[in-house]
């Protein structure tokens, strides 16, 4: 049970790069989702995490490393395959099983 948890910002990219790390925002430079509507604006998201190499070390590589067996299902970062095709080819380092959930940002 759950009964006080607290994320670093209200977020959500911000906030799942923080837990992938294990550092706060200011340390990731993932301040915001990215712009998804303008590929080569570069402020936040997958691009961005991929981009400053900050996918090479997260708690999945880590706790992999360590000889557990990791798994992610569902949302991964925002713009996840959203501008770049070879990102369905992409699986993140760290990970024995992956079903991370292509195109997930769609805003209605």
């Amino acid at each position: 049970e759950f009964s006080n948890y607290y994320v670093p910002t209200g977020l959500c990219c911000p906030s799942r790069a923080t837990i992938l790390r294990g550092q706060y925002c200011h340390n990731t430079k993932i301040f915001d989702l990215g712009d998804l509507n303008n590929s080569t604006y570069k402020s936040g998201g997958w691009s961005k995490f991929l981009d400053t190499g900050l996918e090479k070390e997260t708690m999945a590589t880590l706790l992999q490393s360590a000889g557990y067996d990791t798994a992610m299902i569902g949302k991964y970062l925002n713009g996840y395959d959203l501008f770049d095709e070879k990102a369905k080819l992409h699986k993140p380092p760290g990970w024995n099983h992956w079903m991370g959930k292509l195109n997930q940002a769609n805003y209605y």
